[in-house]
């Protein structure tokens, strides 16, 4: 018959280890309500026309001071703006019809002494720079006609609503600090979706 004997068990994770874990599971499951303060989109509007959907928006309190310091340092961000349109459907899940994607990456050019702003949207890509950080925000604060392109027409029954949201990730993090905050989420500023008011493909404007 074989060695019936029991093979050693694993010995227990020492108690600073244990300590270490825990304190890592609560920063990771606090952090994302830590992160995501007051900013939100406001000022919501949204034009139809007959081969896309315009619309301009706001975010507020969008990056405080601590963020400038931290792209000065050569961390550079990219805030996303995500817009979904929508087709209301009662008693059901609505309906994503189509989505556009704007994107505001920032960085500091430590040579210039200067923010530098890129702003793309599909294919176009525009930049700009500026010198005071409080500029940089006014800059991204704003969506103004981003368009929504329409593969088919809209239908007069129906109605429909856009969706909006923000989100700002590092480009990159340097070695040491990706080493230290590995299990922090990666999402620095993000906001809830936002809703415009709802339209039919009669209306030209919603406020």
């Amino acid at each position: 018959m074989g060695d019936r004997r029991s093979r050693p068990g694993r010995a227990p994770a020492p108690p600073h280890l244990l300590l270490w874990g825990i304190g890592i599971w609560l920063i990771g499951g606090w952090a994302p309500s830590i992160l995501a303060a007051s900013e939100q989109i406001a000022d919501l509007t949204v034009s139809i026309q007959p081969q896309e959907i315009t619309l301009s928006a706001a975010l507020v309190d969008a990056m405080p001071d601590a963020v400038g310091e931290e792209i000065r340092q050569g961390i550079s961000k990219d805030l996303y703006y995500y817009a979904v349109l929508k087709r209301k459907i009662p008693f059901w899940i609505d309906e994503e019809l189509a989505s556009a994607t704007v994107r505001f990456r920032i960085r500091y050019d430590l040579v210039k002494k200067e923010f530098v702003v890129a702003h793309r949207q599909g294919e176009t890509e525009t930049r700009q720079t500026a010198e005071q950080f409080t500029d940089v925000r006014r800059l991204i604060s704003h969506l103004r006609g981003v368009t929504i392109p329409l593969s088919i027409p809209l239908r007069r029954d129906d109605t429909y609503y856009v969706s909006v949201k923000a989100e700002m990730r590092s480009v990159k993090l340097p070695v040491y600090i990706e080493y230290v905050l590995f299990f922090l989420p990666t999402a620095q500023l993000t906001t809830p979706w936002t809703d415009s008011a709802p339209f039919t493909a009669g209306r030209t404007r919603t406020p």
